[in-house]
């Protein structure tokens, strides 16, 4: 067997130590790699851990970092919620003003609404109404839903006004309500 010494190769009994050329040579030694200063040092030394800078993240980090965000969102997700009904309220309230208007310029070029009319005499032509005098007062047939995806009711005669309401009925679909769920009467 052979010892290592300082990079270079002794035989037992032999005292005399061979370079690397020479003992390639030697028939009767066992074939070896040369050394360098990497081979002789452990893999995980500390030595080789000095130098190495550290990358990514601990597990702790990680886990106070999604403590933090979930505290956040805790904080925050009830505010923003409570805004998103009070903006689909303000759009409501917008969209039946537009409609009441719309159904002002349909009183005034055809008839006034009738009970048991629906809003949708602002898109389908009525029957009584000639297809020559006829042209829609809205957009699209989308203009005639709450932002609820149900659609505006027209109700004859208003309760509100003498002639009509546009009506949604909040977040919930039923009349009455608080909040979100408040009905919303035009013009």
């Amino acid at each position: 067997m052979a010892e290592w010494q300082s990079g270079k190769v002794m035989k037992p009994g032999d005292g005399k130590a061979l370079s690397g050329a020479a003992h390639r040579n030697a028939a009767s030694a066992p074939a070896t790699l040369p050394l360098c200063h990497s081979a002789t040092l452990p893999l995980f030394s500390r030595s080789n851990r000095r130098g190495v800078r550290k990358r990514g993240f601990t597990i702790i980090e990680v886990i106070v970092i999604v403590v933090i965000l979930g505290v956040i969102a805790a904080v925050i997700a009830p505010r923003l919620i409570g805004r998103i009904g009070q903006s689909k309220q303000a759009l409501a309230a917008s969209n039946a003003a537009s409609l009441g208007t719309a159904m002002k310029m349909f009183q005034t070029d055809n008839y006034a609404p009738r009970p048991g009319d629906t809003i949708d005499i602002l898109w389908e032509r009525p029957s009584d109404v000639p297809e020559d005098k006829w042209e829609p007062y809205v957009d699209n047939a989308d203009a005639l839903l709450d932002p609820w995806g149900r659609k505006f009711v027209l109700v004859v005669p208003g309760n509100r006004n003498v002639d009509f309401d546009i009506v949604s009925y909040g977040a919930d679909g039923a009349p009455g309500g608080e909040g979100e769920n408040a009905d919303i009467v035009k013009p």
